[in-house]
């Protein structure tokens, strides 16, 4: 008895240091976890923010549209919206937004109904039918619409939907072609070619000029894939990413038919469905910041790819440690990044 008393014991204290290992180990984890503000709203994907600074407004994907005081930042309130089809949204100006524009959902090739909300007086619009709307970029007033084989983006804000360019037979009319933006006047549509030869092209637009650039490169590989992000640098370089996380950069500035490969982003995610769908990054001091699979940060240049360390971005890594970005807002000095399942958070550039 005596002898199965002490195997009985010896066994229980080996249990017992077993678990305080992996309670200890847990416990990091659960430190972590909890340091981290849960905000049950789903993704977030920022659309602006007052001239006065004092509120955000945002989409998100299980609440709807939002408005954040900035003061309160993890306790959002609920807009009188319904019936918008997610993505379908943008503002009239990010930085001092007075209406936000959205969409609902219409069968395929079907005119969408297009509303305005008007945040002062916090009342919608009849809807508009006048367009079948591919995509809306959520801070740039800008939409990429369909008409016959034409493909144009407008500003949204515009009284009369002023046409920044058309581009007529120039895209599959099946597979629809993507928008993404840099400002409300510079942005590139990608996609691909309605030729008998397959492959993405892509156009660049800066409506200052109202000239679109054919991008082009003799390397092989750069019209394969369809681009995710760019950055115009103020020294007129253009850089874009494609869906492999690829960097290309113009050889020379404003020569957009020579593109240079600087490298690929370490674990960009290559699998997004869909691969054309643009993906989240911000622009400071001539740097394209985005994460990769893992959270990452990677600073992006015409020359270099680079990992962030907090020598520069210090308030940036340590917030957004294992969070992961739905979309960034930059406000002079104030970066908002709204992000998958953590709500919004404030950070000093």
């Amino acid at each position: 008895m005596k002898k199965i008393t002490i195997i009985l014991t010896l066994t229980l204290i080996s249990l017992l240091l077993i678990t305080s290992c992996n309670t200890a180990d847990e416990g990091v984890f659960q430190r972590i976890r909890e340091s981290v503000p849960k905000v049950d709203v789903g993704s977030v994907d920022i659309i602006g923010i007052t001239a006065d600074d004092s509120t955000l407004y945002a989409y998100t994907s299980k609440k709807g549209f939002q408005s954040y005081a900035v003061n309160d930042i993890n306790n959002p309130t609920s807009l009188s919206i319904n019936n918008v089809y997610p993505g379908l949204y943008t503002a009239d100006n990010s930085l001092n937004i007075g209406n936000i524009y959205f969409a609902e959902r219409a069968d395929a090739n079907t005119a969408n109904n297009l509303y305005t909300y008007d945040i002062a007086l916090e009342t919608t619009s009849a809807p508009d039918d006048s367009y079948t709307i591919l995509q809306m970029r959520a801070q740039h007033d800008l939409m990429l619409v369909e008409t016959g084989t034409k493909f144009s983006v407008l500003s949204v804000s515009d009284a009369g939907y002023s046409v920044n360019q058309d581009f007529d037979g120039l895209f599959n009319t099946t597979l629809k072609p993507t928008v993404l933006s840099q400002t409300s006047t510079q942005f590139i549509v990608s996609g691909i070619n309605d030729d008998t030869d397959p492959a993405y092209v892509h156009y660049y637009l800066d409506s200052d000029t109202a000239i679109p650039e054919d991008l082009s490169s003799t390397v092989g590989t750069f019209d394969d894939y369809p681009i995710v992000a760019m950055m115009m640098t103020s020294t007129n370089f253009l850089v874009v990413i494609n869906s492999l996380g690829d960097v290309w950069a113009m050889d020379t500035e404003s020569t957009y038919n020579s593109f240079n490969l600087v490298g690929r982003i370490p674990n960009f995610p290559d699998d997004r469905d869909p691969a054309d769908m643009p993906y989240p990054f911000f622009i400071d001091n001539n740097t394209l910041i985005l994460q990769n699979e893992n959270n990452v940060f990677y600073g992006i240049t015409d020359t270099a790819i680079t990992e962030l360390d907090d020598t520069d971005y210090s308030s940036l890594i340590e917030n957004m440690n294992n969070i992961q970005a739905k979309s960034y807002l930059v406000d002079g000095s104030d970066l908002y990044v709204g992000t998958m399942q953590n709500g919004i958070f404030k950070i000093d550039l």
